[in-house]
């Protein structure tokens, strides 16, 4: 509860309910250091942060070594008319692939 609201807490939250069902392995409730800080151990929390970025950084190095481009998964890139900024926009899939329980080529976040 360090630190949060108690609408953070709920947002967070991860409860047996939800832990039964099929979750993508990307979703931010499994987060490691995040878990860590609201259990009030920051110290912890920081280098399970600095250990997560550290592994993001060699996995983009990796895919700039091979040629290989980021496609997000489950939205698209799109530029709004009137005020030219980019937004991310559902592109569909998730909720079919929660329905099979098949989360397939998910990368290893944490």
């Amino acid at each position: 509860m360090f630190g949060y609201t108690k609408l953070g807490l709920h947002l967070n939250q991860f409860p047996s309910v939800i832990a039964g069902e099929a979750v993508c392995s990307t979703d931010s409730r499994l987060r490691p250091d995040q878990r860590l800080y609201e259990e009030g151990r920051v110290d912890d929390a920081g280098r399970e942060k600095s250990r997560l970025e550290d592994k993001q950084r060699q996995a983009r190095k990796h895919r700039d070594q091979n040629g290989v481009v980021w496609q997000p998964r489950w939205f698209a890139p799109q530029e709004d008319e009137f005020t030219k900024t980019t937004s991310h926009v559902y592109k569909g899939g998730y909720w079919a692939a929660k329905a099979k329980k098949e989360f397939p080529e998910t990368p290893d976040l944490f």
